[in-house]
């Protein structure tokens, strides 16, 4: 079971600039988490599912270049990944992917040390990359790798809206508030949804947050 709430660093509401959600572009949320292993692209590909059931044109960006899980979850062994759209071998079009119920992967590449954490002109690239994937879906889903590296932090500072998971799992909390304090240092002033995974009632859910 999932519950999911609002946490607010400034109690400030506004939407920040970068992958926004305006009229005619598609609804941006980078999916995040302090610490692996909580659930955070199972969640992701769940609500990836379920937004193109509701017939929303969906796009999950697997920025999880450690894993890549959902290449795993899907069963998909793309011959083509992110490393190759970085290495500028290969367009945005040739990057995307059929996956189940009709949504799109953007496919990540495991286990390249070279892209665990990207430099600036890699970060802006990606950034390009999902502001023209905006045009074509209503719903981006960037499945970001977990903890906290500049690529994470980019991607929840450019995103409109933002998903942290979290378990009742000691570590998973104090992971977490450690990349929301990073965020706050670094000035980030906006709304952040904190999803608690793995609980089985509301209540449990409550006393975690």
């Amino acid at each position: 079971m999932s519950i999911i709430a609002s946490q607010n660093l400034n109690h400030d509401k506004t939407i920040p600039l970068g992958l926004s959600s305006g009229k005619n572009n598609a609804r941006v949320i980078a999916i995040s988490s302090g610490k692996g292993g909580v659930g955070k692209s199972s969640i992701s590909l769940s609500l990836a599912v379920e937004l193109s059931r509701q017939q929303n044109k969906v796009c999950i960006f697997d920025a999880d270049t450690n894993l890549a899980n959902i290449n795993i979850m899907t069963g998909l062994n793309p011959v083509i990944t992110l490393h190759d759209f970085i290495a500028g071998n290969i367009s945005i079009e040739d990057l995307m992917v059929e996956g189940p119920a009709g949504i799109t992967i953007i496919p990540a590449a495991s286990g390249l040390v070279e892209l665990i954490s990207f430099n600036s002109a890699q970060q802006q690239s990606l950034i390009s990359l999902v502001q023209h994937l905006e045009n074509l879906f209503d719903f981006i889903l960037i499945d970001t790798s977990a903890g906290i590296n500049e690529t994470v932090l980019g991607f929840l500072h450019a995103s409109a809206h933002r998903i942290i998971v979290i378990t009742p799992e000691p570590t998973s909390l104090t992971d977490a508030f450690s990349l929301l304090k990073v965020l706050k240092k670094q000035g980030f002033d906006h709304p952040v949804q904190v999803l608690v995974n793995k609980v089985k009632t509301f209540d449990e859910a409550r006393e975690v947050l």
